[in-house]
């Protein structure tokens, strides 16, 4: 009898223990590989700025201040901005302020700014 306790005892041992070729082999389980993921566009190559907001910001109309914002959110990866914040043309758009940026775009306005600065910078003359 006590040599039946032994082997039911070794038994339960045994199927609590896992045995080595069940585990999983780290090499080639699927979960351990990396993700192959697509390139996004983003990465591939920035999201082109329309011809006709590459001329001064100061010409932008309402509409192309609008179309620059929905360029700048693809090409930054912003969330989405609120298109009645800068409903403006492009001559108001250069007399906002950072702070002004920041408050009309809170999660947005500090990204936005310094590109328009620089792209009115870039097309003034020295």
């Amino acid at each position: 009898m006590k040599e039946f306790r032994v082997t039911m005892h070794d038994q339960e041992r045994s199927s609590f223990s896992p045995s080595a070729n069940t585990l999983p082999n780290s090499t080639s389980s699927p979960v351990h590989a990396p993700a192959a993921r697509p390139a996004s566009r983003m990465e591939d190559e920035p999201a082109r700025l329309p011809a006709h907001l590459r001329l001064q910001p100061v010409f932008w109309s309402r509409e192309d201040v609008a179309q620059w914002l929905r360029w700048a959110e693809k090409e930054f990866a912003l969330r989405p901005i609120t298109s009645g914040s800068f409903q403006m043309n492009g001559k108001a758009l250069l007399l906002l302020t950072k702070e002004d940026f920041r408050y009309r775009s809170p999660h947005s306005g500090t990204v936005l700014f310094p590109p328009l600065q620089e792209q009115y910078k870039d097309m003034t003359p020295a």
